[in-house]
């Protein structure tokens, strides 16, 4: 069975990363409290959220689809429809992005990064270099025109009309 006929694939920020990422905001939040004036209930709310926020890391995936890729961010989600993907790549800072066109005039681009994809895989969570060719094969299922594949680690090409979604 090829990578493009399996099913769902889900992909999650390193275990490592979001214990650290919500230990730290945890302490933070506590030593901030610890200096919180006198108690006061606004400094107390202010720092309850500055110390949980980091907790959202744990809401961060991408599930890749036969047909779409569900983005959840921290706060946001994304559906990435497969067969409107032209480019797949990995940035400078081994950050996953895809390029997609916009369907109705296909003249606007839009730049998705996902960083919940992590550059470096663990069991049962593939990494970013595992996970384009998935992406690829799938989109062209999906009766995406793509770009030819990337030979190394490179930036998208932004142009004005470009909106930009970091997950």
């Amino acid at each position: 069975m090829d990578s493009a006929s399996q099913g769902d694939i889900t992909c999650r920020p390193s275990r490592t990363h979001q214990i650290g990422q919500s230990v730290g905001g945890i302490l933070g939040g506590i030593a901030l409290a610890s200096f919180a004036l006198g108690g006061h209930p606004i400094y107390q709310g202010v720092v309850v959220l500055l110390g949980f926020f980091p907790l959202t890391e744990f809401r961060r995936r991408a599930v890749i689809r036969q047909d779409h890729i569900h983005a959840q961010g921290r706060l946001r989600s994304r559906r990435i429809d497969l067969g409107e993907v032209t480019q797949v790549g990995i940035g400078q800072r081994a950050r996953l992005w895809i390029l997609t066109r916009n369907p109705p005039t296909g003249s606007r681009s839009r730049l998705t990064y996902l960083r919940m994809i992590w550059p470096t895989g663990e069991p049962n969570n593939p990494s970013s270099q595992e996970v384009i060719p998935i992406i690829r094969a799938r989109a062209e299922q999906a009766g995406a025109i793509l770009e030819p594949p990337l030979t190394g680690p490179e930036e998208p090409q932004r142009d004005q009309g470009m909106s930009l979604f970091s997950a």
